[in-house]
């Protein structure tokens, strides 16, 4: 027979199949295809639907980003793990219900340490609890943990840094409340941090930085360090010559300076 006919034959016989029926590689091309409604009701139909639903899922740019606004309910952000979490490399959380972060953390342990990007804001997360989120991420290369976070400006910021390190050691992006500025309060534990930066996010008014010991060893600790940030900062002749002596000056790409204070 010809090929059209081939080709009109098998249409036919799988328009006549049930989708319980169809093969278990022609599910997981039609869930690449489906948009997300018809990809659940694709998942319900069998072991076999639902198997190739969860591969696809894992390898589709749709699914990377999980984000949950504050009127999220701690089951719906269960279900959305549970589901969607393979494919998950984002997640993003502005939850502040006390009763979504049991959910929060279930949702994380559902990508299964796929996730490189990690954002809470305005929660009540505790320093242990995060420092469990992180070790459900060993591949993290963002954290950002701040803006109406108590449990974590009240933390010992120092320590938890160092053990978010050990869990995380790919971390380049790490923003946490501190007293001071970042680059002395917890850069130093973060070797493969991109950006140095000379103001804190736990205060909206300038920093101005002192601890040139904590300086120093944060820009030869962190050798990937290729950008600083001064924002909110005051900058003195002191932390001018600080920098110019350190090994940063030769690699150095980017430089902002957003609302810079100088000090004569």
């Amino acid at each position: 027979p010809c090929q059209r006919c081939c080709c009109a034959q098998i249409h036919t016989h799988y328009c006549k199949m049930s989708l319980k029926e169809l093969p278990e590689e022609l599910c997981s091309h039609m869930a690449t295809l489906l948009p997300r409604n018809d990809l659940l009701a694709l998942r319900q139909c069998n072991k076999s639907s639902a198997a190739a639903v969860q591969r696809s899922i894992q390898d589709d740019e749709r699914f990377e980003k999980m984000i949950f606004d504050a009127l999220a309910e701690p089951r719906n952000i269960e279900s959305e793990g549970r589901i969607f979490g393979g494919g998950a490399r984002e997640l993003v959380s502005f939850c502040a219900a006390d009763a979504a972060l049991p959910a929060l953390q279930s949702a994380i342990t559902e990508t299964a340490g796929g996730l490189r990007k990690l954002c809470l804001y305005r929660c009540a997360v505790t320093d242990a609890r995060l420092l469990e989120m992180c070790r459900a991420c060993p591949l993290l290369q963002t954290l950002v943990c701040v803006i109406g976070v108590p449990n974590i400006e009240t933390a010992d910021v120092e320590q938890l840094s160092m053990q978010i390190s050990q869990a995380c050691p790919l971390l380049e992006v790490v923003k946490l409340p501190c007293n001071g500025s970042a680059v002395e309060g917890y850069a130093a534990a973060f070797p493969n941090l991109r950006c140095l930066e000379f103001f804190s996010h736990g205060h909206g008014s300038h920093v101005i930085p002192s601890r040139f010991d904590r300086i120093e060893r944060a820009l030869h600790t962190c050798t990937n360090a290729d950008q600083i940030d001064l924002d909110f900062c005051v900058v003195s002749p002191a932390l001018v010559e600080w920098l110019l002596a350190s090994p940063l000056p030769g690699r150095l790409v980017a430089l902002r300076m957003g609302r810079t204070a100088i000090s004569p």
